[in-house]
């Protein structure tokens, strides 16, 4: 037997097997591109007016449950929109257990390398520095001249042909000075790294990055100066999203929270005026963030109401459940069908919502499997009455009817078959 959709107007399984967010996948069931604004309209005027605010920290957090609420997708939804803003970035990282925030700092300094904002800085800069700066090395005709023949960092730039240089060191070192002229915060070492390394092999700008060492400064201070190099060459803000920030919180022992909380506020502190953090939070994380050893975090970051924006789980006596689900099946609709949820029926999404008690997550991994086995077996129509017949199959578990009489005994149940 195969899996056959076409039988429903769908040109495949609209809901996710693993609902997992992967901005990075190129499956729009799991990259976040299909979200249902109906059910989440409040969030997303909340986390709209905090980003407006750039409130230094906004934590998105579930009530209800650990995992599979949506907050990522909220997050990345809202990643979706500033990603279209010019002048700015949105670097989006999901953190890992074990990494600290020096981590999350070189990965960001990673996205930015990766989406070419270093490239596209470091030739702004160079540009003004040759339009103010009477150089017998550098012009602003032949700059001009360079960054067209080469919009997108190439492995190894000749500059040759386009600078009077042989070796691109002692100007690296003048612009270095003239970008701490012009910001003061930037440290003339870091300038010229950061000028050297574009006009050499820009490629390689992150390894060489990993590398690099300044006396007294750390990977926060790099961090921020490479922020500060971004906003000398033209970016005017950075939103900065650390999806799955607790599970980088739970795996950090009592011991070492002290440090981590330490390290998050120098981060936070490094941001300001240049760039705002979104990050996730679970309730278990939540409260590791209550105690003692987090200070250095909550003192400069509370987690209240001014940045806190709260996702709630489906409600299970409504039409929230039959939104998300239309919203995915639409995505894949291949001609019109006989109703929106065609060939589930309504009642049939609600019961599935109301078994995972909301959960988004596994709500489209039952209507997945609900689908999937329908398609199997070519059934024309999933109804309650095949739900029943097929409990376990479908569902996972064996029929409970209580569970069952109290589902179809709720107001929002609807009385379709």
């Amino acid at each position: 037997m195969e899996e056959n959709y076409k039988q429903y107007d769908l040109d495949d399984n609209p809901f996710p097997e693993v609902a997992t967010l992967d901005p990075g996948s190129r499956d729009k069931r799991t990259n976040g591109e299909i979200f249902c604004e109906q059910i989440a309209r409040d969030e997303i005027r909340a986390i709209s007016e905090k980003i407006d605010q750039r409130v230094n920290v906004v934590y998105v957090a579930g009530l209800q449950f650990d995992k599979g609420v949506g907050k990522s997708a909220l997050v990345a939804h809202e990643w979706r929109q500033l990603k279209e803003r010019e002048l700015v970035t949105s670097p989006f990282i999901r953190c890992k257990s074990k990494e600290k925030p020096a981590d999350f700092c070189n990965r960001l300094v990673k996205t930015w390398c990766d989406e070419e904002h270093v490239w596209k800085a470091f030739g702004t800069i160079i540009s003004q520095y040759a339009g103010e700066v009477a150089s017998p090395s550098v012009s602003k005709q032949t700059v001009g001249l360079m960054l067209r023949s080469y919009p997108r960092p190439p492995e190894a730039l000749p500059y040759t042909r386009y600078l009077h240089l042989m070796n691109p060191e002692r100007l690296a070192r003048d612009i270095g000075d003239w970008m701490h002229a012009k910001e003061s915060r930037i440290d003339p070492k870091y300038g010229s790294f950061f000028i050297e390394q574009s006009l050499s092999r820009p490629n390689e700008f992150y390894e060489s990055y990993l590398k690099l060492r300044i006396p007294g400064s750390d990977r926060i201070d790099v961090y921020k100066q490479t922020m500060m190099c971004l906003r000398l060459g033209g970016y005017k803000y950075h939103y900065i999203f650390l999806d799955q920030f607790e599970d980088a919180v739970m795996l950090v022992s009592a011991g070492q929270l002290a440090d981590f909380c330490l390290g998050m506020r120098r981060m936070i502190e490094a941001n300001q005026g240049l760039g705002m953090m979104l990050v996730t939070l679970h309730p278990d994380s939540e409260t590791k963030l209550g105690l003692p050893g987090a200070t250095d975090l909550v003192k400069i970051a509370p987690i209240d109401n001014y940045r806190r924006v709260d996702v709630m789980a489906l409600r299970t006596e409504g039409d929230d459940a039959i939104s998300l689900a239309v919203a995915y099946m639409d995505a894949y609709r291949s001609s019109r069908a006989k109703y929106p949820t065609h060939p589930l029926r309504e009642n049939v999404i609600r019961y599935a919502c109301f078994l995972e008690e909301g959960n988004v997550r596994r709500t489209l991994q039952k209507l997945h499997v609900c689908l999937k086995m329908a398609s199997l077996k070519s059934e024309p129509e999933i109804t309650m009455d095949y739900v029943r017949a097929n409990h376990r199959d479908l569902m996972g578990t064996e029929l409970q009817e209580d569970l069952l009489t109290k589902f179809e005994s709720s107001t929002q149940a609807s009385s379709k078959p």
